[in-house]
């Protein structure tokens, strides 16, 4: 029975990460990527 609480917590901090990421990733890409940084700089100057 204990290993079966060390496996539910490994597979908690794996999902959890994984939610993270799966949220995270989208936003750190866009921040990161090139021509949407220039995207974003244009449509500030315009408004």
């Amino acid at each position: 029975m204990e290993w079966f609480k060390k496996l539910d917590s490994l597979f908690f901090i794996l999902g959890r990460s994984m939610l993270e990421l799966y949220i995270i990733g989208p936003r750190l890409s866009k921040v990161f990527d090139i021509t949407g940084g220039l995207l974003v700089l244009a449509t500030k100057d315009r408004n």
